[in-house]
Formats: structure tokens, sequence, C-alpha cells
């Protein structure tokens, strides 16, 4: 039985990812013929950024070692390029125009599995087909948009999903992989910090829930100590906190790892809650907090800056206004960029909230849809995250309400 549920999670992974790269391929199909799209008979990358990641893997790839010059040869985009160029048979050009359609297409793969975890494939396989192509989503990922967009979501339903699985299995793998997955996300995008922050309190939510269930509800402090989910889902917060701090990466990968393997070893189980202190402190001492107060007033609290006299008021800009992508959004265009339209939009709330509703892991899906909604006054480009969850609310109710008609229909046939 596991080994045809394992088939069938595969098959719907290699069919919604191939669905989601064809349909990128169709921008090749409509200007293939156009020279003004091309250089030296290769398409050239369609955003500015792009050109910026461009050059420092170009460089990387020329042996370019020095920071004076203001390449970014340290950056994810360059590095992974770079990499890919030196094993891959591929020419550069064709490597950067490509490499947003294959990688975003990989958000199907967390979708999937994410559904799987509630025992529902077929949501998941809907939800990926849906998702890997909605509107903003697309457009951020299409071939040519060589920016960090297409991995910014990749990274963040991976975490999800391994949260999930990490509560609902409580094994010791998806500590690694949560704490692992955070470690990449933040080397591809410094800005996660955010959303890895808001997945952790979620987390600490179920912590308090699961104390409240059991020392509250059954007045027993002992039982409280002993208690396996606990226990674990402890472990799970620190290892998040430990893989958040501000220290340098290859640092931090080396602490989790050690961190990991030693409680691996079942005598240091009791020294679980000294140990969640430490790490709490190093993270606020690594300037952990700081991150988070940034990211509030860049795009929370984005107030105009003034500069007043007696009689005269200056009004000036932040950096952060002048950009359009960041400004304030109508809703009719979030439920366009997220769902495709209003109805839909609403449609794939309604599913996600009766998603929840029937599954209460899925509250875990809550940051990534308040940073989506954030677009209202943080801008268009925060739309994109909250997508998958709309698409796995969506394909929820399509499932759910051709289930009940099927089941009411032929009922009904029968008795006429």
């Amino acid at each position: 039985m596991l080994t045809s549920q394992n088939n069938k999670t595969v098959f719907y992974i290699l069919i919604a990812f191939l669905f989601s790269f064809s349909i990128r391929l169709i921008w090749v199909y409509q200007f293939n013929d156009i020279s003004e799209f091309q250089y030296n008979d290769q398409f050239m990358i369609n955003t500015n950024d792009g050109y910026y990641w461009a050059q420092g893997a170009r460089d990387i790839i020329s042996g370019q070692t020095h920071l004076s010059n203001l390449s970014p040869i340290q950056s994810a985009p360059a590095q992974l390029t770079a990499f890919l160029y030196k094993y891959l048979p591929f020419s550069f050009e064709s490597l950067i125009f490509y490499m947003p359609a294959f990688f975003a297409s990989l958000i199907v793969v967390p979708i999937i599995l994410i559904a799987r975890s509630i025992d529902k494939l077929e949501v998941g396989f809907i939800a990926a087909l849906l998702g890997s192509i909605a509107w903003s989503y697309y457009n951020r990922t299409m071939v040519g948009y060589y920016d960090t967009d297409f991995l910014n979501i990749v990274f963040p339903t991976i975490l999800l999903w391994s949260i999930i699985w990490a509560i609902r299995t409580k094994e010791d793998k998806y500590l690694l992989f949560t704490a692992f997955d955070i470690l990449a996300y933040r080397w591809w995008y410094p800005q996660s910090y955010s959303l890895e922050f808001a997945f952790f309190a979620m987390v600490s939510l179920y912590l308090v829930f699961e104390v409240f269930k059991v020392y509250i509800t059954k007045k027993n402090f002992k039982k409280m100590y002993e208690n396996k989910e606990i226990f674990y889902t402890i472990q799970l917060l620190s290892i998040m906190l430990l893989s958040m701090n501000q220290l340098e990466i290859t640092f931090r990968f080396m602490l989790v790892f050690g961190y990991f393997m030693l409680f691996r070893q079942v005598r240091w189980h009791k020294h679980l809650y000294i140990m969640s202190l430490m790490v709490c402190i190093l993270f606020i001492s690594s300037g952990g907090l700081g991150p988070i107060i940034g990211q509030l007033n860049n795009y929370v609290f984005k107030d105009i800056v003034t500069s007043s006299g007696d009689d005269l008021k200056l009004h000036f800009f932040t950096v952060m206004q002048t950009i359009k992508e960041a400004d304030t959004i109508p809703l009719e265009t979030i439920a366009n960029r997220i769902s495709g339209s209003m109805i839909t939009f609403i449609l794939s709330l309604v599913g996600y909230i009766w998603l929840m509703i029937r599954y209460p892991i899925m509250l875990f899906g809550l940051p990534m849809v308040g940073l989506g909604l954030l677009s209202y006054s943080g801008g268009l480009r925060f739309t994109i995250y909250a997508i998958p969850i709309f698409s796995l609310g969506v394909a929820f109710l399509i499932i759910q309400l051709s289930e009940y008609m099927k089941k009411n229909i032929i009922k009904y046939l029968f008795i006429v």
C-alpha cells in the first residue's frame, strides 16, 4: 500500500512538473522569430536585476574573487548558476534563460507532499497544477525572469511541508530537514527572516496548546515534563532558532548538525531545557531580533520621513516608496494575482478555511497567507506567497464538492 502511494505521489509530481515547465515555454513559442529578443541567436533574459546576478555568475566562472568591483559573486543566484554551468552541457545564456522555468516548477513537489500529509493526494495534484501557473507566480518565474523569485516560494513551501510532517510524525529526520531548509532559504534570500520567524511563532503557539492540553487539563506538571510530544516540539523550536541566528552560514550549519547529533543520544535529553535557553541567548545576542524590526519598518510602518521647521514642512519619500511593485495595490489586483479573479479568490479563501477546520495542521500555512495579503500595503511582490496555500484551498473545495455531488446525485438517481 505504501509503495503504491509512493508511486502515485511520484507520478503526480512528474506530471505537474512537466505541465508547469511546458506552460512556461509558451513565451519561447511566441517570440521565437522576433530577433529583438535575441542576441547571438540566443534569447536574452528579460528582467533588469537578472543582469546583475548574471554578472556575478560570469565573474565566478572567469575566476573573479575580488569584491571591490561590486560584482555579486557572493550572491546565491550567481553561485548556483556558476555551479550548474560547470557541470551541465548548456551555454551560459541558455542556462540563465531557462533556470527560472525549471526551478520555479519545483513548487509542485512540496504542494503535493503537503496534501499527502493529510491523505489528500488528488487535492495536491490539482493545487500543483493551479498554483504553479497562477498569475503572479507565472509572471515572476517565466523563462528569462532570472531573479531570486524562482526559488523564493519553493523554499518556504518546503519549510511548511517539513514542519507539518515533523508535527505529525515526530520523526528526528524532519528536525534536520526543517533546519537545513531554513539555512538554504536564508542563503538564497536573506530577506526570508520574517517568514522564518512567523513559522517559528506558529510552532510556538502549537507548543502552548500542547502544554495547555497536558498540564492545564490534567494538572500534571511531571507528565508535561516527560511528554514526548512536548519534548519533540521544544526540540523543533530550538533547532529552528539555532538555524535562524545571525551567525555566518557555515558556522550555523555546523551548530545545527552538532545539535542534532547531540540529541540523537538519549543521555542528553535531560538537558534539553537548559540547552534551549542557551540557544535563545545565542539568538538574541547574535542580533536575531534586528531583522524583524527592520522588516516591520520597511513594509508595515513605511511612513513618510518628514523634516519640519516653524512654518514649512518638507516631505521625503523612502526608497521603498519609489518602487512600483512595493506600492499599495487594490484588493481586486490582489485577488487576480493570487487566484486569477475575485470569484476564485473568494472560493480559495473559503476552501482554505474549510481545509483548516477539517485538518487543523493546515493552520501552519497562515504565515504565507498573511504575507501574501500584506501585498495590500506592501506591494504586489508579496502576492506570490499566498498562492501555494490558496491553491490547496480551492483544490480541496473542488474535491469536496465533487465528492458531495457524486454521492448525492447517485443517491438521487437510485431513488428516482
